[in-house]
């Protein structure tokens, strides 16, 4: 190993050089750093790849990281002579190329393509707008800090100045939400590096979710009764959208609403999912999803209304059992064809000026083709369906999602929750006490006079002992009432009787019941 600077016109050269040995009669220079000290670290570094490549044997973690640490080119450089194995180094790649390998393994695993599609163009997002272009660009810190930016003042990369022809365009903040959906994004892809041998280490690994709970932008509400009632019914004479008459759009959101399938799901049904529509019990119809359309990647079947198996029985009357069972398009914005027929409905408002529906309604709350699942969850919850049964069919995987985010309280409950409450207009009730009996006749009533000494407990005690046969249930059961006290009160004879049971007032009221 000889570290050293090259002699050029006008002088010697910043960087030093290093001149290793292979073991291969190779003795290449690779240029270095301008710190001495790092450069002889770095030739050090080479002569240890050099010996575990004449061994075939793989660098630890420790160097790994260390070769991470290294610019780009230098790597390229260690590459080039087969020190670095070019599939496990990330030096030959840039970030995109790897994201797009990133891609096409989470196709191999069975994902969806929309949700591939999804993940990449989140991590693209993190990573192009902190700018990294290698792996070993990536900084926790500035991730961090550019999740922050986004929610403060969105992404300023969107702005855009008002001109003649298109209005200006101010960024919008996200939520928390967003925010940890991109650091999950990001945190995956980098977790698949390690898993891919491809990475010693994930850099993002130290970052955490934040608390979504805390910064709620997107809180749905379930529609009422008679808002999807009347939905249902102006649909039926609306005109044809998105290739669907006003009929196939009613049938569909009635199916959603009561099934509480999503937008994707429906879209992937065909005739042949459904199963039992022509037969005479109401019990046999059923819609089944597939796994692979389905969110948690689990074949389920769903069990349907007697009149909404009509309704698609009618529907699929000229349709083939590999048809689709509606007719969605490819790209399909459910969200858009559900706002014209809610504005249709008088649910959601319509701008006179522009004729642009709004997708909130008069509280501010955000309606869309989800709200259908979440009228689903709520209705089974006022329809006093058993929350296990009601998880089941919204096909969760906690209890605490169905209640807590799908399950929603409408203010007329509430107010007749309200109205339950005792009245306190009216006013109370006074207490009476009842006339006490003179000791004479109480002595009478009880079978005794004034004249008899013994103190409550002691007639316990006496009737008691005169139902017991064996001398060993008597000395058991004077055992269990105490030692005898005989002076004092009634009330504390009484409780020091009984003072080792867990219940004192109950224990005479079970000697009495045995004694009569």
């Amino acid at each position: 190993m000889r570290v050293f600077k090259q002699h050029r016109r006008g002088g010697k050269t910043k960087n030093w050089y290093v001149e290793v040995s292979l073991g291969d009669a190779r003795h290449p220079r690779l240029p270095a750093f301008r710190d001495k000290a790092a450069s002889e670290e770095f030739a050090r570094m080479v002569e240890q790849l050099a010996e575990l490549r004449s061994r075939r044997a793989r660098p630890d973690a420790e160097l790994s990281k260390r070769v991470e640490g290294l610019p780009p080119k230098m790597r390229v450089r260690l590459v080039n002579l087969r020190l670095l194995d070019p599939t496990r180094s990330t030096s030959t790649k840039t970030l995109a190329q790897h994201i797009e390998d990133y891609r096409q393994a989470l196709i191999a695993r069975g994902n969806s393509a929309p949700h591939c599609d999804a993940s990449r163009g989140f991590v693209l997002r993190v990573f192009n707008g902190c700018g990294f272009v290698y792996w070993s660009d990536i900084d926790h810190q500035k991730v961090e800090q550019y999740l922050r930016g986004l929610r403060e003042h969105g992404d300023m990369t969107t702005a855009r100045v008002a001109t003649k022809s298109k209005p200006a365009r101010v960024p919008r903040p996200i939520g928390a939400t967003t925010s940890n959906q991109l650091l999950t994004a990001a945190k995956s892809f980098c977790k698949w590096m390690v898993d891919s041998l491809l990475a010693s280490e994930s850099p993002l690994r130290g970052l955490k979710p934040l608390n979504a709970k805390l910064d709620r932008r997107h809180e749905r509400r379930a529609l009422t009764v008679d808002e999807l009632r009347a939905l249902l019914t102006t649909t039926v004479r609306e005109p044809e959208r998105y290739g669907m008459s006003g009929m196939e759009r009613a049938t569909l959101y009635r199916l959603a609403v009561e099934t509480g399938l999503r937008a994707s799901e429906v879209a992937s049904l065909t005739v042949a999912s459904f199963r039992g529509l022509a037969s005479d019990s109401p019990e046999a119809a059923t819609v089944s999803v597939r796994a692979s359309a389905s969110k948690n990647r689990r074949d389920c079947t769903l069990p349907l209304r007697s009149g909404t198996a009509a309704a698609l029985r009618e529907h699929f009357r000229r349709k083939t059992p590999s048809a689709r069972a509606f007719n969605t398009p490819e790209h399909w914005r459910s969200a858009d064809m559900i706002h014209a027929d809610l504005a249709a409905a008088g649910v959601l408002k319509r701008n006179n000026k522009t004729r642009q529906v709004s997708n909130r309604d008069e509280e501010g709350f955000p309606v869309d083709f989800h709200t259908l699942r979440h009228t689903m969850i709520s209705n089974l919850a006022h329809a006093g369906v058993e929350p296990k049964t009601a998880q089941t069919l919204a096909r969760h995987s906690t209890i605490t999602l169905t209640l807590d985010r799908y399950t929603h309280v409408h203010m007329g409950d509430s107010r007749r929750a309200i109205e339950s409450l005792p009245d306190l207009d009216v006013a109370p009730v006074e207490k009476t006490t009842p006339p006490v009996a003179p000791e004479s006749q109480l002595a009478l009533k009880n079978g005794s006079d004034d004249s008899d000494d013994l103190s409550e407990v002691e007639r316990y005690r006496e009737r008691y002992r005169l139902d017991c046969n064996n001398e060993d249930a008597s000395r058991d059961s004077m055992r269990l009432l105490g030692p005898e006290n005989p002076q004092g009160d009634a009330q504390h004879d009484l409780f020091e009787a009984v003072g080792s049971v867990r219940n004192p007032m109950l224990y005479p009221a079970e000697l009495r019941a045995r004694a009569e």
